[in-house]
């Protein structure tokens, strides 16, 4: 727990206590003693608090902490540029691969639960496998796709 309490403390130090407590409409006094409580204090800040903070500072360093605390890996996606058809068609794509990449994940971790692996887990990992390829591959066609209609021209030496 105390690296989200120190990412907590960077995030709004860094960001600004004065700006965080103007955006919290709390005082700067509560908003320090939150994000670094003194001995003993109860003091502690919200998630709903934390979250405002991260998205106006642009700074994930909680969010980040709070998943490596509880064993998970953080992944930002890829956020659309403007309205376009195939920017969406893309990151329609990279969500349902990154929903096939925690699948694998799950199925791998759930065979790896007792440190053995049956040949069940491991005709499932087979199949989640093909379908994370297979979401990969379809991640790399709409990207393919999509350079092709926006004439991007390829880098020499870059394949």
């Amino acid at each position: 727990m105390q690296a989200i309490r120190n990412a907590i403390f960077n995030v709004v130090h860094d960001f600004g206590t004065d700006q965080a407590a103007a955006l919290l409409g709390k005082s700067r006094g509560t908003v320090a003693h939150e994000a670094r409580p003194p001995e003993g204090s109860p003091a502690k800040m919200g998630v709903i608090d934390s979250t405002k903070i991260q998205l106006a500072a642009h700074d994930f360093r909680i969010l980040q902490a709070q998943a490596e605390v509880c064993g998970f890996v953080l992944v930002q996606m890829p956020q659309p540029a403007g309205d376009d058809a195939a920017t969406n068609e893309v990151l329609m794509r990279v969500a349902a691969l990154a929903k096939e990449f925690g699948e694998s994940m799950a199925t791998i971790s759930a065979a790896l639960s007792d440190n053995r692996i049956t040949q069940n887990e491991l005709m499932q990992f087979d199949k989640e496998s093909m379908e994370l390829m297979q979401a990969l591959s379809a991640v790399r066609a709409v990207m393919h796709a999509k350079a092709e209609r926006d004439k991007v021209q390829p880098i020499r030496g870059v394949v």
